[in-house]
């Protein structure tokens, strides 16, 4: 195992506990590491998974955030905060996309789809969640917005 960086808050300390508290004071690094500890010893530990997806999006390595969410997701479809941070991931990533453009990227489409899913989930598991209704009005206004500028396909 690897040694954790020199900033660490105690000698001591499990990595799950360290991960907690690093996280909580803004160590980012120290808690990737931790979480990626956690996670050697225990790969099927999935509030560590979910957490290492919090981290690393935390630390705008969002791709690996989404892995790590999915990973959540496969074993646990009903994980409410996983479901919630991949739906919001997966919108950020749509709107760096002007939907006014002349090209309408597929991967923008399926990340809206994806967060749809996600925020639907949510509402399901959560039926009062506020900020869920409104990521998912959003994202439902995205969809529309691209589908109506988007030409609809010619049939020979």
């Amino acid at each position: 195992m690897t040694q954790p960086p020199t900033n660490s808050h105690d000698s001591s300390p499990d990595p799950s506990s360290l991960a907690s508290a690093a996280a909580q004071a803004g160590d980012w690094q120290t808690a990737l590491w931790a979480l990626r500890e956690v996670l050697a010893a225990d790969p099927h530990h999935l509030e560590a998974r979910y957490r290492l997806g919090w981290v690393l999006g935390s630390l705008g390595q969002v791709e690996e955030a989404i892995q790590a969410f999915r990973q959540v997701l496969q074993a646990d479809p009903h994980h409410l905060n996983a479901n919630y941070n991949l739906g919001a991931l997966r919108l950020q990533q749509a709107q760096l996309v002007d939907p006014e453009a002349e090209w309408v990227s597929a991967a923008v489409v399926e990340s809206l789809q994806e967060a749809q899913q996600c925020f639907e989930r949510v509402m399901q598991l959560s039926p009062d969640d506020q900020r869920a209704y409104a990521f998912l009005t959003i994202v439902r206004q995205a969809l529309r917005r691209y589908q109506q500028a988007s030409p609809a396909p010619s049939h020979p």
